[in-house]
């Protein structure tokens, strides 16, 4: 029995939005890197001046400004730079964005390349983690396989019951951002 159809063009808002949930503890990290930056700053704003003298702290300021503004920066990279590969990657194998074909079955997915023909077929206790963002939702299979599915592709009521089949065959690793 069939519960919906969807599919997915892998654009690069699509692909980054679940790459910015899959880098989500690097993003961490350089954010709390960046707030100690900003901290380092503030030292030598305010740090009196019996503690540092005048060449002390514009080496805090100096150094404070670009380790926060550095990590600042990094913190969506991996995120951005795994995103331009796989658009650079299907650009080169296709020539188009890829475009996926998904159906929903009750105990199952079957996604569908449409360029390559290639399709793909997982129960869904096989899936190791699914993601839920504003506007996709990607299941994560084994041997780094993502099957994205465009929400906006379908109707509100459709995907209400997509996302409450998925949260009950796959309770476990249901991750919603």
């Amino acid at each position: 029995m069939q519960i919906i159809e969807a599919s997915c063009v892998y654009t690069k808002q699509n692909l980054l939005e679940v790459q910015k949930v899959l880098h989500r503890r690097t993003a961490k990290i350089c954010s709390w890197l960046a707030l100690a930056g900003a901290a380092i700053l503030t030292a030598g704003l305010f740090l009196p001046d019996t503690l540092v003298g005048s060449t002390e702290r514009t080496g805090l300021l100096y150094f404070g400004f670009f380790w926060a503004v550095f990590f600042v920066i990094r913190r969506n990279h991996a995120a951005r730079k795994t995103t331009r590969q796989t658009l650079k990657s299907n650009q080169k194998i296709y020539g188009c964005p890829v475009t996926i074909t998904q159906k929903y079955y009750t105990t199952m997915v079957a996604a569908k390349n449409e360029q390559s023909g290639r399709e793909i077929r997982a129960r869904y206790d096989e899936v190791e983690r699914v993601i839920l963002t504003k506007h996709v939702l990607a299941l994560i299979l084994p041997d780094n396989v993502a099957i994205l599915t465009d929400l906006r592709s379908m109707d509100e009521a459709a995907a209400d019951e997509l996302i409450a089949r998925l949260e009950q065959e796959c309770i476990k690793t249901f991750i919603e951002e």
